[in-house]
């Protein structure tokens, strides 16, 4: 099975999952799978359209919210938020290397929660996750009003 990293409150991050990894996932208690990879980012990566059947094959919920540098968006990032709010959890959210996702979490938690940068970074830091350099753009979300979000 995959190796995944709790950050917290049962959200998850991984790398890359395959298809055959779905059912193990859900025999270890997941409930959703978020995938922030687009299809065919690396040769031989697996088609988000692959692992969404065989997730909902195995009774688990599924998103595809895809991210790269150039599309983080705050639609994106209110996109991810509202999948966590609605996600049964224990939920899996993955990318490549679990960057990205745990990128992510952290500019909905900083958005939408108004969680402190350096607290989102430790959180992701105590789980080997360092996104200490994002620092700014986290500070960025944190700072978005609707209205902004709106206009971009």
């Amino acid at each position: 099975m995959v190796q995944t990293t709790e950050l917290e409150n049962g959200i998850h991050t991984a790398g890359q999952i395959s298809e055959a990894d779905i059912s193990d996932l859900a025999e270890a208690g997941f409930r959703t799978i978020i995938n922030n990879r687009p299809n065919e980012e690396e040769p031989g990566q697996p088609a988000y359209e692959t692992t969404e059947r065989a997730a909902r094959d195995a009774g688990l919920d599924y998103y595809y919210i895809p991210v790269t540098q150039e599309t983080l968006t705050p639609e994106k990032v209110a996109r991810f938020r509202e999948a966590m709010e609605e996600a049964p959890r224990p939920v899996l959210v993955h990318c490549r290397s679990g960057a990205r996702s745990t990128l992510l979490w952290a500019l909905a938690e900083a958005r939408y929660n108004k969680r402190s940068t350096q607290e989102l970074i430790d959180v992701a830091g105590k789980q080997g996750k360092d996104i200490s350099s994002a620092a700014p753009l986290i500070d960025h979300y944190r700072a978005w009003e609707d209205s902004d979000v709106k206009n971009t």
